[in-house]
């Protein structure tokens, strides 16, 4: 390899206004987004150093027309180079290398779900800071339907997460990155609530461009580090209109499309702006947009404020702002967000959270109930075998619904057969799951918490935490000090949670009994059921557990 800069010498602090001064003329792209074996569109260029009278400037990595190889891309990699520059006038040029590399990548199979997630993000980001940058035209739009039209073919197609989305997005907000996330993690919650696709489609090109308005409000009052003032925050109110007339000049969106630029600030109790809709006169494009963009807004960080995690996220939603929200659409975001988070922690190591031996039940398609098996051997990510009783017969491709118990929560998984042998005995070979989930079974409502506890086991007292909680039972971590300690904790066992559920009782006494156990190297998790509360513990473990059962 020619090419060996000392990459790290740049330092973009003390350099900030010559570097400023030479990439003017420059945009820069991230480095993840070059294909390997690919033929550059355009030179890639990156800032370096002179030795002798320290100015900065821009150093061709590789010139147009040449490959760029995977060992390139490593050694890009081991320098943190994650983004490079092309000269402006090559940026629809790149954009075209790009999109078309992009086009086929989604169509390959062996691309992981993640990646092409990732791939679609980052082409959202540029086009919606081109939009902001050049102001809507016919053409950048039709850029942003590319891009949903192949977002809703991919969470159509594939099976994309709330985990996995949070996980991409920034937590620095900026407005672009905040219209791209708002659109991705809208579209993926119409898709949750089975939305058609033309739909899900319409709602994320008027989320793409949401916030274009914001293009003409001065920095300094979008970055403003304190509270708004009376004139700044009707300046801010305007923006809605403002993006609304610039995209329906473009005559490129309809009018379902354009209530999503219009209507993302309108509320349900009538609170909102620019024109106070309430309930069902706001669309529901707006109304799942008002949700993500809420969320969206809470979990990135501002100059003001610091991002919140999720669970915090979605509780000041609803203490806060559930009127202000479409209540079976906060109820759907609700589900979809948190159902996704206990899926990934179950996804955590070895996908499957089950041990050979353990018994299952599966429904084969087109079998009138469940038959029970066990699982005799699996190879992560590729395959799964049980011994089946009363199975004589199935197809290769057939799908089956697997169930199990662990740990005292119930399990399932849907996969395709792969084969099924009944000599010696049945053995049916299931495809490896793409993901596993918790089934809710409990007949009592659920919040996930941390409650700060102590319990008594004996004459033995541990801290530790609530980590959920209904009104007929909880789950307690506790910190082991020894892994003898495990063995002397036993199902059955009685047990005195001191704790304080509502900050009104002040610290209480609460009985309970041990329903099952798990120990993990130094933590436990103990379910436990509770034998007896006071009738003001009740009202208040009763109040806890509501607001999340909306």
């Amino acid at each position: 390899m020619k090419t060996r800069l000392k990459l790290r010498e740049f330092d973009f602090d003390d350099l900030e206004s010559a570097f400023d001064n030479v990439t003017k003329d420059y945009l820069p792209i991230k480095a993840r987004d070059l294909f390997p074996s690919t033929i550059l569109p355009c030179g890639l260029y990156y800032p370096a150093v002179s030795k002798t009278d320290k100015s900065v400037r821009l150093a061709e990595l590789l010139a147009k027309g040449q490959i760029y190889d995977p060992d390139f891309q490593q050694f890009l990699l081991s320098q943190e180079v994650a983004e490079v520059y092309i000269r402006k006038e090559d940026e629809e040029a790149y954009n075209a290398y790009f999109v078309a590399n992009l086009q086929k990548l989604l169509q390959s199979s062996n691309l992981p779900t993640d990646k092409k997630t990732e791939l679609l993000y980052d082409n959202a980001e540029t086009i919606v800071k081109k939009v902001f940058r050049e102001r809507p035209s016919r053409a950048n739009i039709a850029m942003g339907e590319q891009l949903i039209g192949s977002f809703t073919s991919h969470i159509s197609t594939d099976h994309v997460s709330s985990h996995a989305l949070l996980s991409l997005f920034s937590k620095d907000y900026v407005t672009f990155s905040h219209c791209v996330q708002v659109a991705l993690l809208g579209m993926s919650l119409c898709r949750f609530m089975r939305w058609k696709p033309v739909e899900v489609a319409d709602f994320g090109l008027g989320a793409l461009f949401h916030d274009v308005g914001k293009n003409v409000i001065p920095d300094e009052i979008l970055n403003k580090p304190g509270k708004l003032d009376v004139d700044e925050f009707e300046m801010i109110k305007k923006h809605p209109l403002l993006g609304y007339q610039q995209i329906k000049n473009t005559q490129r969106m309809s009018k379902e499309q354009l209530t999503v630029v219009l209507h993302h600030h309108e509320a349900r109790d009538g609170s909102g702006y620019p024109y106070r809709l309430k309930g069902d006169s706001i669309h529901k494009y707006a109304r799942v947009a008002r949700i993500a963009d809420v969320f969206d807004a809470l979990t990135t960080k501002r100059p003001y404020k610091n991002a919140l995690p999720t669970a915090k996220a979605l509780q000041i939603m609803h203490e806060e702002m559930k009127e202000t929200f479409d209540p079976a659409i906060f109820d759907a975001f609700v589900k979809f967000v948190q159902a996704e988070r206990r899926t990934e922690e179950i996804l955590q190591g070895q996908r499957i959270n089950i041990e050979l031996g353990n018994e299952a039940l599966i429904q084969v398609e087109g079998a009138s109930s469940r038959m029970r098996a066990v699982l005799m051997g699996m190879e992560l990510a590729k395959y799964v075998v049980f011994r089946i009783r009363g199975l004589t017969k199935c197809g290769e491709g057939m799908r089956a619904d697997v169930r199990y118990a662990r740990a005292g929560s119930i399990y399932g998984f849907r996969s395709d057969v792969i084969a099924f042998i009944q000599h010696p005995f049945p053995l049916l070979f299931l495809s490896y799951p793409k993901i596993v989930e918790m089934i809710e079974h409990r007949k009592e409502p659920r919040v996930d918490c941390s409650i700060g506890a102590e319990i008594q086991i004996g004459d033995a007292l541990f801290t530790g935490e609530i980590v959920d909680l209904s009104a007929t039972g909880c789950r307690f971590c506790l910190v082991l000090p020894d892994t003898e300690t495990a063995n002397s904790i036993r199902v059955n066992d009685e047990v005195t949670l001191h704790t304080d559920f509502s900050g009104a009782l002040g610290r209480e006494q609460l009985r309970g009994r041990i329903q099952n156990t798990r120990f993990d190297q130094e933590r436990g998790l103990l379910g436990i059921l509770f034998l007896d509360m006071s009738a003001d513990m009740r009202k208040h473990v009763n109040a806890a557990v509501q607001p999340q059962t909306m």
